[in-house]
């Protein structure tokens, strides 16, 4: 669903870019603006572009750091296949592993601790059971669970979308601690949503290709409109200055002849008293 109350929120790609360029300070109107609490969502995806290359991070549960003071703490070996608590954690899909995750992973965390205090969630606890930075790396683990990897170097961008679109059918359930016991390889390497290879893509690809012809008549029918509309605007801004000219040269004409009657007037009294006085 569309909206604050939504599950999911996606980012565009520029997001990261801005973040990593100019801090989580020069983002903060992406989500001030529309009233997004990023901590009500169950998923938040965050498109990536890098040196060429495309991969998706997408942070879980975030929201649920209220919940790490005591069961962050403990190992992933830990026997936590009974529990159903939401996990806050950060997942890292990279169809060719390339990008470095640290390098990935920093700026997102203080994303999410400039947001937490932003929204100033913090405050809400009396007990100080959480600090102004709650997500560091302890409390906000990053994974890189088993996904479909790509066989070629130019696929990165259609696997994203996959990637995306098989979290988001299972938006309505959540991943949670239990879930992290062996990487996610249950809730993400085994379902359904994540079986697909190379056919699938080469498909999805041929599809984007149909869906951005049709879109682009579209919108260059809607440019051609703007710029028509644009055109028959100067052209009358354009010649509203001419006709004041011209209606001012009318009355500059009108006055001379006005002027030139005057005068041939008065030629023509001066004769006439001339002749009388002969």
């Amino acid at each position: 669903r569309k909206g604050p109350n939504s599950l999911v929120h996606f980012f565009t790609s520029h997001f990261f870019t801005a973040l990593e360029d100019d801090g989580p300070e020069s983002i903060s109107s992406w989500t001030a603006k529309k009233n997004i609490d990023i901590f009500s969502k169950k998923l938040i995806f965050i498109p990536i572009n890098q040196s060429l290359h495309w991969s998706l991070c997408v942070v879980v549960n975030p929201g649920s750091i209220v919940h790490t003071g005591s069961l962050a703490s403990r190992s992933d070996s830990d026997d936590k296949d009974n529990n159903n608590t939401p996990v806050p954690c950060i997942l890292l899909l990279d169809s060719l592993k390339a990008h470095k995750v640290n390098k990935v992973m920093k700026p997102i965390r203080e994303w999410l601790n400039f947001e937490w205090n932003r929204l100033g969630k913090g405050k809400k606890y009396d007990d100080n059971s959480l600090s102004d930075k709650p997500f560091d790396k302890d409390a906000m683990r990053h994974y890189t669970p088993k996904i479909p990897y790509q066989q070629n170097t130019w696929d990165c961008g259609v696997f994203v979308c996959r990637y995306a679109y098989a979290l988001y059918k299972r938006r309505r359930e959540t991943l949670t601690f239990g879930d992290k016991t062996d990487s996610f390889g249950k809730a993400i390497t085994l379902r359904k949503e994540f079986d697909f290879g190379g056919d699938e893509i080469e498909r999805m690809r041929d599809e984007m290709k149909t869906l951005i012809e049709r879109l682009s008549k579209s919108y260059l029918a809607i440019e051609e409109a703007e710029k028509h509309k644009d055109s028959s605007k100067e052209s009358n801004q354009c010649n509203e200055p001419v006709s004041l000219a011209n209606a001012s040269g009318m009355k500059k004409s009108e006055g001379q002849t006005a002027d030139d009657d005057k005068g041939s007037k008065e030629t023509e009294d001066t004769t006439t008293t001339t002749a009388k006085k002969e």
